[in-house]
This record gives C-alpha cells, structure tokens and sequence, in this order.
C-alpha cells in the first residue's frame, strides 16, 4: 500500500504562504478492507517463512496509511523473520517499508538510512522486474528527500533514473507520478522564484497519463498541482477551482492525507483572494485532520498559513504565536543531520574513497607525536584535502548552475514548441474547414447529377413503351407482313424491351436509397420464392442448353425479408450465372439451413472471377474479364443491385470464386 506525501517549498520563503504540494512519495489513498482481511486470512495459513515474510510486509504497506503502530508492528516481525532464515530479498523489502514508513513520518534521516540499505542489496543483485520497479521507487523517493532538502539537481537526476525505468518496464503508472514530481521541480527556487507554465506541462501530462489508465486516486494529486501552478499567476480563483476538484477525489476514495492538503490549499487560496475568515475555516479543519493522522510537514503549512491569516488581520500577537509552532515543527522536519545523509546515499563511491582517506590521516595521526616532521606531513595532507573539499564544492556549485541554466533553456524550447503545436493546429482547421465545404459542394454536384440521369431515364420509358406499342399493333397486320418485316420487328423488340431493361435497372441503382419506406420485412418462403424464379428462366436456360437445379430442405423455410426485393436478388442471380455459363453446363441453386440463418447459393460453371474482378464485385458499371457466353448485354448493375437490397433486408452477400472454376454467389438472412 502506498501514501502521499507533500512538498513544502515554504521554507525557501519569507512572508510567503505557498499551498501544499503533492508529489507522491509512495502512492495513493487508503487500504480497502476486504484486501487486508483477505491478507490476514493468508497469513494465517500459509507455512513457507519466505512467504510470510511477503504477506507481513504487504500487510503493513495496507495498515501504513491509516494505522502506523500497526504497520511498525508487522514490519519489525518481518525484519525478525527474514534475518532468521537468511532471506535476504524479503530483508531489502522490509527495508524498503521501513523507510517508506518512516518517510510518512518526516523521519527523514531514517527513512534515509533504509533506503540506502535496500539499494544496496539491489546493487548487482536484480533479477526480475519486480527488482527493477522496486529501484525504480527507491530512485523515486530519494528524489524526493533530495527535493525535501532543497537539492533540486539531486532530486532531477532520481527522478530521471526513475521515469527511465518506468518507461522501460512500460510501467504507466510510475512513470505518471514522477511527471508530477518532475514539475514540482518548477514552482519555485530559494529566491522564490519558479516556472509556473514548465510546472504546469509536466502536471498535464501526468493528468492526462492518468486519464488514459484510468488512476481516478492520483488525479486528486494532479488537480492541487495544476491549481498550485495558477495560484503562482496570481490566478487564485482558477486555482481554487482546481483544488475542489482534488478535494472531491480524496473524499470519494476516503484519503484523509489528501483530504487535509486539499483543505489547506483551498484556504490559502481564499487567504490571498482577501476572504480571510473562509480561509481560516478550511486551515482550521485541514488542521484537525493533520492532527488526527500525525501529518508533522502538513501541520507545518497549516501553522505558517494561520500565522499569515492573522497578520493580514492585523492580530500581530496571534501571528507570532502561529509562526514560532511552525518553526518548531520545521526543525523537527528539516534536521541538519539529514543533508550529511542525503549526500552519502547521493555519492557513495566518493564517500567510501574519502573514507579511505580518513583511515590514512588517522594512521598518519597516530605516528606524528613521534617527529615533527611528521607534524608538517600531516599538517600539509589535510591542507591538501581542504583544498580540494573547496575544489569539488566550487565545481559542485559550477554544475548546479550549469543544470539550471539547461532547465532554464528546455522551458523555453517548450513553450516555443507549444506555440508551434498551436499554429499547426490552427492551419489544420482551416484545412479541415475547406475539405468539409469542398466536400459539400461535391455531394450536391452528385445529388444534382443522380437527379439529371433518374430524370432522362424515366422520360426515356414512355417513347419506348410507344415503340413496344406500335410494333405490336403492326404484328396485328401478319398477314400483309413479310418474313423480312417480321424479323426487323421482332429485332426493333429485342432491342426496345433491352434499353427498357436498362433504364429500370438505371431507375433502381439511383432511387433505392429514397424507397426504405417502401420495404415491408416480413416471413417469406424463400424455397418457394426461388423456385417461382428457377421456373421463369427455365426456356432462357433451355435456349443455351444450361440445366437448372434447385437444393433445397423440402420444407417451408422462411426468412425475414421483403418479397419483391428477395425476388429481385434471386433473378439477378441466377440471369446472371445463366449468362456467363458455357453451353451444355449447369446453375445450381442450393437453400442451406444453418442455426438462426439460411442461407442461399447459386453457383455455376463459368470462367470464374480474377483477383481484379473481385475488387471491382457489386459497384456500380463494374467492367469485368468474363464476358456472356450467349451475347448478351450486359450493364455491370445488377449486382451493385443485388449487394444494395441484400443490406437493406439486413443479410450478408459475398462470393467465392477462383479463375477456370466458376462462381459461387452466396447470400444470407436471418431466419424468420
């Protein structure tokens, strides 16, 4: 189980109140109840030390945010177990707890001395990827510690190491919170001075890395942050508005730690908006809640705040009452021992030369009473050693100023490119703006051409129905007609009922988006709908000498689909595998029941289709390779048809085909 803990830049200031930061130091909220009984039933049970060990340790992690004498409790039995049995992971994870544990406590100086005893035992020794996540949350939280001491270019290289590992684990979460440690590196310095738009990048991305992941519990952090970031402008009122949302989350999943910074963040907004008893009200209670979870850095901020609140009231004895409480608690927080520490842990490979070093002035130490000229050695070597001290503290300095500079230049290479990102995104509006009228004016352009063609097709069918009509009232004169005569009629026929056959289909490919009122679903026999088809175009079958069969169950098989339109997609079919099957060939037409489905074939022995050809299947005019084995016309709409009505019934059309092999047309509908 994890906690928060905050960032108190105020000891950099001087008569300035900042609210409280969140920076992660180990994670969110509170344990739920069922994943503690479930570990304590667990415990109970299991026999393998190696394993008790683990339950112990991430029992206490669950107890750690809201019962401390419990989790120091566990931990020390932990401890006790794993050095009994020489487990020495389950004795780097303790460690781990401990500091954690310790660091919740502003212990800091033990929190310190754990931490540094964990990556110890890592050093050399990681195996799995819980090793790495385990460093990666130690780099973390010495960042932190660093940052705590204000060591910013300490705590910018740890955090650094972190989200590296973070990112390499694909670990979205860590590498979110340490976003939000990185841009609390930004708010302020010791002259109290920050980068609140660097703050406010590196927040964001921490939202919104949390919003894809869906961590709600750290969003409360990202919230107080974001508003920290507008109260630094000068904007308390968005900065407020900010903080409630935290509030809101901390409430929701019962995180008393940010409930407490989300109240005290509120009341130093209101502090400096001039609304000074409203402020007091949401200190006061951040206070109570402090006081109740042990929270010594919050009580800090809550102290200074009060302290501040009465100054403006002009209560000078109230205020200085509340500013020596936070300087009590601040030297409690802010120990000198812990810098000594924090460096150790920062430069350990220095630390063991130099104590080399020390262990030969020591032996040097112990000969100089002997001569004096032992005295000038000595005295001459811890010259030297000061001397260079004072050159690795100037060169320490040197590249501080160096690394703030970098921070400096990266910000503004941000905000630059952010401007960019802008005017981009600007340009792409506008280009989306033309497509979108371009667009327009090339569907009405459509709409107008399908309305030209549906209008010269349709006047086209009353001189041919003429035509049909008066061929036919000359055949009523076969007596005074000649063979010839007869023949031009019956061609003038042919020809006038082909164009008509054109113009329905041309009528049909256009207007059937403007019938879907015309569509009636209902129950049909498709057995018997097939084969009333099959039976009309039985004499043009006969007329090439094509034989066609009908598969069918044998009994009424019913389909949910429109009569017409089914009628319509079946001769389509079939006319169509009548009309590029050879000679002396066959068309079947099967009905296959299949669950909730029927469906219906229609294959025949033809040439086939190529890979072409069936990328350019059911558009509109398609052209393709096959070509009528009888002569027969043929428009390239019937099945851009066939596809249209088969989706409006709600059923699937598709086709298998390989070329020399023939085609398989298959079309199915939900079963009635």
């Amino acid at each position: 189980m994890q906690v928060n803990c905050r960032l108190n830049n105020v000891s950099w200031l001087s008569g300035i109140t900042i609210p409280l930061l969140i920076v992660f130091f180990s994670g969110q909220a509170r344990a739920q109840h069922d994943e503690i009984l479930a570990l304590e039933d667990s415990l109970s049970v299991v026999e393998n030390d190696s394993q008790r060990v683990d339950l112990l340790n991430e029992l206490a992690r669950k107890y750690m945010a809201f019962d401390i004498v419990k989790a120091n409790g566990l931990l020390y039995k932990a401890d006790s177990l794993a050095v009994a049995i020489g487990y020495r992971r389950g004795i780097a994870k303790t460690q781990i707890s401990m500091g954690r544990l310790n660091a919740y406590l502003s212990e800091y100086k033990k929190a310190l001395e754990y931490f540094g005893k964990a990556l110890a035992f890592y050093d050399g020794h990681v195996t799995n990827r819980q090793d790495s996540i385990e460093i990666a949350g130690l780099y973390r939280q010495l960042g932190i510690v660093n940052q705590y001491h204000e060591n910013l270019k300490g705590a910018r290289l740890y955090y650094n190491r972190a989200i590296s590992l973070y990112k390499a684990l694909q670990d979205r979460k860590g590498e979110a919170i340490v976003l939000n440690n990185i841009g609390t590196l930004f708010l302020t310095n010791k002259k109290g001075q920050g980068n609140a738009d660097s703050a406010f990048y590196y927040f964001d991305q921490a939202r919104l890395l949390n919003l894809e992941i869906k961590n709600e519990k750290h969003l409360s952090a990202n919230y107080s942050n974001l508003g920290y970031s507008f109260a630094m402008k000068g904007d308390h009122k968005t900065a407020i508005e900010y903080y409630s949302k935290a509030l809101d989350i901390a409430k929701k999943h019962d995180d008393k730690d940010g409930v407490a910074v989300s109240l005290n963040n509120i009341g130093d907004g209101y502090m400096n908006l001039g609304e000074l008893d409203k402020a007091d009200s949401f200190i006061r209670e951040s206070m109570r809640i402090n006081n109740d979870e042990g929270l010594k850095d919050n009580l800090y901020i809550n102290y200074y705040t009060l302290g501040e609140i009465y100054e403006k009231k002009g209560e000078y004895k109230k205020s200085l009452e509340w500013y020596k409480r936070a300087n009590q608690v601040r030297e409690k927080i802010f120990r000198p021992g812990n810098w000594s520490i924090l460096m150790d842990i920062q430069n350990d490979q220095l630390k063991r030369i130099q104590q080399r070093e020390i262990e030969q002035l020591n032996a040097i130490n112990a000969e100089k009473v002997k001569t004096e000229r032992f005295k000038k050695i000595l005295f001459l070597s811890i010259a030297i050693f000061t001397l260079l001290l004072l050159l690795g503290i100037t060169y320490y300095f040197m590249k501080r100023h160096k690394a703030a500079l970098r921070i400096e230049m990266q910000s503004r290479e941000i905000i630059a490119q952010k401007e960019q990102i802008e005017q981009q995104a600007k340009k792409i509006r506008q280009v989306n703006k033309t497509l979108r009228e371009r667009n327009k004016k090339l569907r009405e352009l459509n709409e107008e051409r399908i309305y030209m063609m549906s209008v010269v097709a349709h006047d086209l069918k009353s001189p041919l129905n003429q035509i049909n009509g008066l061929v036919n009232v000359i055949k009523l004169e076969d007596e005074s007609l000649t063979d010839t005569q007869h023949e031009c009629l019956d061609n003038i026929s042919v020809v006038s009922q082909r164009l008509s056959d054109l113009i329905n289909k041309i009528l049909g490919s256009r207007l059937y988006d403007k019938k879907k009122e015309d569509i009636e679903v209902e129950p049909v026999n498709i057995e018997e709908v097939a084969e009333s088809s099959i039976n009309d175009f039985k004499e043009v079958a006969a007329a090439k000498e094509i034989t066609l069969n009908l598969t069918a169950p044998g009994q009424d098989t019913l389909v949910q689909a429109d009569r017409h339109y089914l009628r319509q997609i079946i001769d389509n079919l079939v006319s169509n595998a009548i009309k590029f099957s050879p000679a002396g060939s066959k068309v079947d037409v099967n009905i296959v029941e299949e669950d909730d489905k029927v469906q219906l074939e229609v294959i025949d022995e033809g040439p086939g289709l190529t890979k072409e050809d069936k990328e350019k299947l059911f558009t509109e005019y398609a052209v393709l390779s096959a070509k009528p084995t009888g002569g027969e016309s043929s428009t390239g709409l019937g099945l851009a048809i066939v596809k249209n009505y088969v989706e409006k019934l709600g059923g699937k059309i598709w086709c298998e085909s390989e070329p020399g092999q023939g085609a398989a047309f298959k079309v199915r509908f939900d079963k009635a």
